[in-house]
């Protein structure tokens, strides 16, 4: 069962991650999203509390540390400005709709 797993299967799980070069949050992300699934979904055969332990906090955290600082981006220009207006104002409303704020600032 997937869902069924130990303090040793997720530590395992998260040195994998680590290991295999994924992102600088992505443990920490991984310990979040069962927080969430558990609470809204609520797991029964596995406790949180205890299978989230320290040395998974700490493995989340040192992957964090490595994580390179936030560097605010260069300010739009307003040619760019104007083209993003104009493709919005001609874009249908599902594409207008489906274009989220970060996903414009990563253009």
């Amino acid at each position: 069962m997937p869902l069924r797993f130990s303090e040793a299967d997720l530590y395992s799980y998260l040195c994998h991650l680590r290991s295999s070069k994924a992102g600088a949050s992505a443990l920490q992300h991984t310990l979040e999203a069962l927080g969430f699934l558990d609470g809204t979904a609520e797991f029964v055969h596995v406790g949180l509390n205890r299978t989230i332990s320290g040395r998974c906090k700490g493995a989340a955290r040192d992957s964090f540390l490595t994580k390179e600082p936030l560097k605010q981006k260069d300010p739009l220009l307003l040619v760019q400005v104007r083209a993003l207006e104009e493709l919005c104002m001609t874009a249908s409303a599902r594409d207008v709709s489906c274009c989220r704020w970060k996903d414009s600032q990563r253009i």
